[in-house]
């Protein structure tokens, strides 16, 4: 199948006697979601502030475009739909070196 948006009409149809009326109308778009391939540099600093560059695809700009670092989302920069950059928060977990943090990017502020 192909990416891209998938487009969905709906129509809701209400039966009154014998007469059909059009009530309502709604237009849905679907878009993948985003996939995290590479994080560049794949290092930064436990006090955060590294610009990171994240390569993908399916990235949309959106008001509500975030990365994730583990539970800490911060807002993401769009710069086409395979490459955003974000700045990396603080580390806030145990001091143990070193650590991995997964990264993950949403469009939505709801689906990581």
């Amino acid at each position: 199948t192909e990416k891209g948006p998938a487009y969905i009409h709906v129509e809701s149809i209400s039966q009154s006697s014998t007469e059909l009326s059009n009530i309502g109308r709604v237009d849905v778009v679907y878009w993948d979601n985003p996939e995290v391939y590479e994080v560049f540099p794949p290092i930064g600093d436990y006090s955060g502030g590294t610009i990171i560059t994240i390569r993908g695809e399916n990235f949309l700009a959106s008001e509500l475009l975030f990365c994730s670092f583990g539970t800490t989302k911060t807002t993401a920069r769009f710069l086409n739909n395979q490459w955003i950059e974000c700045i990396t928060p603080p580390y806030l977990g145990a001091n143990s070196l070193p650590y991995n943090i997964t990264v993950s990017v949403t469009y939505n502020d709801q689906v990581y």
